[in-house]
């Protein structure tokens, strides 16, 4: 077939033909050199890359293990000082009961006494009668007192409404004898002599009571409890004279009694 011969181009055309190939090859090569450079360049970068991120999350499981103990150590360390709070603040509220009962101590020894007499006076007389009346509180002891440093220990009792055959018509006024740190360096029976006495804190219309114990009566033998049976006088005071108009053993609410043991020198 000439057919296509017919239609090959001249001489300069053929020239033109063979060249095109040649430089498309070149070209291609080229571009396979810039793009098998670029991949390579890429693969580093992924290389460096992935080495920086290992790196970095090396840094960071360091950082995270080395936070976990820092945390860890103040944590510890938070409840250590929590214990530690706590032991003082279980002392410091021992520390407050001691020097609450140590205070309660003094105030009792400060109004102690050690020669015998006694002043009692008994506050508040009004609410305190209404409750012997209704018998919620009958009777009330007084503070403990001493013949001496080294002497007997004893209290007054008194029923504000009356007690035995002084029951809704008298003060009853007793003497209890307690049991004390010397008492077996006393002598036994106990046999002082006992005066009581109610004060008129306004005028002197002060009104006493004494007796001599009996070397017989339980009351004052040896106390093998903290308090042997009170004696005294039921009948020590009639309740009408009490609260008698212009009567002033009652003032400002607050009854005052006097109790001499022994011959003592006033």
């Amino acid at each position: 077939m000439v057919e296509e011969s017919e239609s090959l181009p001249g001489p300069s055309h053929r020239c033109l033909v063979v060249q095109g190939p040649q430089e498309a090859r070149g070209r291609l090569d080229q571009r396979l050199a810039e793009v098998e450079a670029q991949q390579k360049t890429l693969q580093n970068i992924v290389t460096v890359l992935s080495r920086e991120m290992g790196r970095r999350e090396g840094a960071r499981g360091s950082a995270n293990r080395g936070s976990s103990n820092v945390l860890g150590e103040a944590m510890a360390r938070i409840l250590y000082l929590e214990e530690k709070v706590a032991k003082q603040d279980t002392l410091l509220a021992l520390k407050d009961v001691m020097i609450s009962n140590l205070g309660a101590r003094v105030e009792a020894l400060e109004h102690t006494s050690y020669n015998g007499q006694f002043l009692w006076r008994l506050p508040d007389v009004r609410r305190k009668m209404q409750q012997a009346l209704s018998k919620q509180t009958p009777a009330i002891y007084s503070a403990p007192f001493y013949t001496a440093r080294y002497g007997y220990k004893l209290c007054l009792k008194i029923y504000l409404n009356g007690d035995g055959t002084g029951a809704g018509t008298h003060i009853s006024l007793f003497l209890v004898l307690m049991r004390g740190e010397y008492d077996f360096w006393l002598n036994w029976p106990f046999h002082l002599k006992v005066s009581l006495t109610l004060l008129d804190q306004v005028g002197k219309r002060h009104f006493s009571h004494a007796f001599q114990p009996s070397p017989a009566s339980s009351s004052f033998q040896r106390p093998v409890s903290k308090y042997n049976i009170a004696s005294g006088v039921p009948e020590f005071f009639p309740l009408c004279q009490l609260h008698a108009p212009g009567a002033t053993y009652i003032h400002e609410d607050t009854l005052a009694f006097e109790a001499v043991i022994g011959d003592i020198n006033l």
